[in-house]
């Protein structure tokens, strides 16, 4: 069982970043949402239809999508959602607007202000880190059950399900702080003599 901690960052509330280039307005807003229909929504409510073009992308756990409005393929959306991982975020929905201002910019250019407009919009704003806790399952005699929610207080960790069989044992599926892992299952398994089984790896 690996003790490894898994962390979330994401940030803490909206912010926005907007500088000119070659005489282009590109105004970064950036939110935490943590559901794709939170993002969609987020999008939606403050593209600026005055804007030549309100580009976005956002990341939400497995799930990434971004969009060029219009500019060519590959120069905004994808650059944000670069911006996005290169800063290792989490969560995070990101619209970059632009004012165009006359002047072209190349794919090149383009690429390098919608990332970089993203980019410094999400360094600048307020962070979270958060640790993911660990599942944890296993399978204890009944008696023992009280130890081991007697553990979880004060381990940062839950029942998320309990399942009881004819033998007197009970399977319990747990999250668990990452920081408390080791302390939790060796006093357990002290605790209980040896008849903790933890199922490392093993399917629900």
């Amino acid at each position: 069982m690996s003790n490894c901690k898994k962390q979330l960052v994401t940030i803490c509330k909206a912010n926005r970043y907007e500088q000119l280039i070659r005489k282009s307005r590109f105004v970064a807003q950036a939110m935490r949402c943590d559901t794709v229909a939170e993002a969609d929504a987020y999008i939606a409510d403050v593209s600026d239809h005055k804007a030549s073009h309100n580009c976005w992308a956002y990341r939400v756990a497995e799930v990434s999508r971004h969009h060029d409005d219009g500019e060519p393929g590959g120069t905004a959306g994808r650059p944000i959602l670069a911006a996005i991982d290169n800063e290792s975020v989490d969560l995070v929905a990101v619209v970059v607007s632009r004012y165009y201002g006359g002047i072209k910019l190349g794919t090149g250019g383009l690429a390098r202000a919608y990332g970089g407009t993203a980019a410094k919009c999400i360094e600048l704003a307020s962070k979270h880190t958060q640790i993911i806790p660990i599942a944890v399952t296993l399978t204890i005699p009944i008696e023992y059950q009280a130890a081991v929610y007697q553990l979880l207080t004060g381990s940062g960790g839950a029942v998320l399900q309990q399942r009881f069989d004819e033998r007197g044992q009970v399977r319990l599926d747990l999250e668990i702080d990452p920081e408390h892992l080791e302390t939790f299952r060796s006093t357990l398994i002290n605790s209980s003599r040896g008849q903790v089984k933890f199922h490392d790896g093993e399917p629900k």
